[in-house]
């Protein structure tokens, strides 16, 4: 009969198991003790962080971690975008604990969550969202090459989403449609430009309900139109909509 493992062989063996596992994680892991010292370090990790053997080892303070940071220049942002030094001073868990988005290098983004353990350790687990950060820089740069062109348009433009709410829009439709400054702004609803319309005119007779309710029906239902409207305030314009995909 083969001979029964001992209780210390088997947790030997499922501490290797389970230490095999997390470095084979396809994100970075790091686990700290109540005191802040290293208890271990995926491959991925040390990586992210370009930490040698010796500054990976097990029972390196946190500390010599957060300098390593710092020494590299790395900015810490919090769930709310703004900068902070929570991850870059002295360990303390009530401080570390929680999301934040870390710029590593010129390259590197890593989305940094980190967890308290029951007796008072912190693991802490990383993604590499470089991707998603340059992906987000390029939509950034193009929609704001997007509303400078519709800015210097000669003509007022808007366009909203299936809601009826603005998703862009330049200062001459304003103007044109005498519109108070800040009643159009991106993401707010045309129910608000219709009702201000409604009550001074522009859409006819009838109750400001019943008109606000009529525009907002037709803007489903648009395809490529053009027409003139007189405002109640004289001025005369030609409007074109269309659907956008």
């Amino acid at each position: 009969m083969p001979k029964k493992p001992s209780d210390t062989a088997a947790a030997r063996a499922r501490r290797s198991h389970l230490s095999r596992v997390i470095n084979e994680m396809p994100v970075g892991v790091a686990f700290y003790d109540d005191a802040g010292k290293l208890v271990g370090g995926n491959a991925l990790w040390q990586e992210y962080h370009r930490l040698d053997t010796r500054d990976a080892a097990s029972g390196t303070a946190y500390e010599s971690h957060a300098r390593t940071g710092a020494n590299r220049a790395t900015r810490v942002y919090d769930t709310l975008g703004r900068e902070t030094d929570a991850l870059s001073t002295e360990f303390q868990p009530d401080a570390i604990e929680g999301r934040f988005t870390a710029q590593i290098d010129e390259t590197l983004w890593l989305d940094i969550r980190n967890r308290r353990t029951s007796d008072g350790g912190v693991v802490s687990v990383q993604s590499d969202i470089s991707e998603q950060v340059a992906r987000q820089e390029r939509l950034g740069n193009e929609q704001s090459i997007l509303q400078s062109a519709i800015a210097a348009m000669p003509s007022g433009i808007s366009a909203k989403d299936p809601r009826g709410r603005y998703m862009a829009f330049n200062q001459k439709i304003v103007e044109l449609f005498d519109l108070p400054d800040g009643m159009i702004r991106v993401n707010g609803p045309f129910e608000d430009v219709a009702r201000y319309q409604a009550a001074r005119g522009d859409h006819g007779d009838g109750t400001v309900e019943a008109l606000v309710s009529r525009e907002i029906d037709i803007l489903p239902t648009l395809e490529i139109k053009v027409w003139e409207k007189t405002l109640a305030t004289g001025r005369t314009l030609e409007l074109r909509r269309s659907k956008l995909p």
